[in-house]
């Protein structure tokens, strides 16, 4: 092991989005190829996007978290996979993680238009719909696997805005 040079780390440059890409990335979102999606994905992203939160925390968000009365978002939790157990809602990893989120009013009225949208969802599933009151959940009600939402969702959102791939949801936090 004396012999040997280890690697030279190289930091990545922090991509940060400009207001041109965010309007195409957010025309893109509302039209991917998932009609369910079609009105998740730009609230998920218009949020990702005005908090800087976490994706974890975005999908471990419920509806009690959010006051819309005093425009604030609690982060409570946050939505993570276990090996064997699968997803689950845990609790923040750090102190500092809890925290409150002051929201635009533009975000309040995104919000109570989409929990409207979902409530007419959930009542079309029916019995099928597993309500964990989670604001963003796959049709069924179960949270959203993050892995198959950047695979089939996030990642050719990003292709049809003309984003670089490279990019990721943790460079939401830096725009």
């Amino acid at each position: 092991a004396r012999d040997t040079e280890p690697p030279k780390l190289t930091k990545k440059d922090i991509m940060v989005l400009n207001t041109e890409q965010i309007e195409k990335l957010l025309i893109a979102a509302k039209n991917i190829d998932n009609n369910y999606m079609q009105d998740v994905l730009p609230v998920v992203l218009k949020l990702a996007l005005h908090t800087g939160m976490r994706q974890g925390e975005i999908f471990g968000l419920k509806w009690e978290d959010i006051d819309l009365a005093g425009n604030y978002i609690y982060i409570k939790r946050s939505l993570a996979y276990i090996v064997g157990k699968g997803y689950i809602l845990q609790e923040p990893k750090t102190k500092t993680s809890r925290r409150k989120i002051l929201l635009m009013r533009d975000d309040i009225v995104m919000l109570k238009e989409y929990k409207k949208w979902q409530e007419q969802h959930i009542d079309s599933v029916g019995d099928k719909y597993e309500n964990a009151s989670l604001v963003f959940a796959n049709i069924y009600g179960k949270p959203i696997d993050t892995s198959n939402f950047t695979t089939r969702y996030l990642k050719p959102t990003l292709k049809m805005a003309g984003i670089d791939s490279s990019f990721t949801f943790h460079c939401f936090r830096h725009t």
